[in-house]
């Protein structure tokens, strides 16, 4: 189990915690994804409609935009921070976490991701690479 992802991306999405905390960042995962192995290739901020720092939700209209602007790619995955908390999906995450393979998740204790298999929360190793990704501000 694995997921790639560009260095520069990981630090774009650092920054851009920084920048809306205390609310939760949000950010779509785009790329290809084979099992349980999967290559970011774009990553699609969006805002947090919630303006919550303990959950996120993505509007219909982002979601939306993304779909129509990724051609063949999926959306493989999705990046939240946890302002205040560690690098663990919390009970909500978990309701939702059947919606997208890779869970994709900053907090005070760093950068980690998972997945759900059957009803079991599993880490994913996460592979950072020398390669560019598109960065891409969804605006309102």
């Amino acid at each position: 189990m694995e997921l790639k992802i560009c260095r520069n991306a990981v630090e774009l999405l650092k920054r851009y915690s920084d920048e809306v905390a205390p609310v939760e960042a949000v950010a779509l995962l785009v790329g290809k994804a084979s099992g349980l192995y999967g290559e970011v290739d774009a990553i699609y901020l969006v805002s947090n409609e919630r303006r919550s720092s303990s959950s996120f939700s993505v509007s219909p209209e982002d979601l939306a935009f993304v779909a129509r602007d990724i051609g063949e790619r999926d959306i493989i995955g999705i990046f939240h921070s946890h302002p205040f908390w560690k690098a663990y999906p919390s009970s909500a995450d978990m309701r939702y976490m059947w919606g997208y393979k890779f869970w994709l998740i900053l907090g005070v204790d760093g950068l980690r991701c998972f997945t759900l298999l059957e009803e079991d929360i599993v880490e994913v190793n996460v592979k950072m690479e020398e390669r560019q990704c598109d960065l891409i501000k969804v605006k309102k």
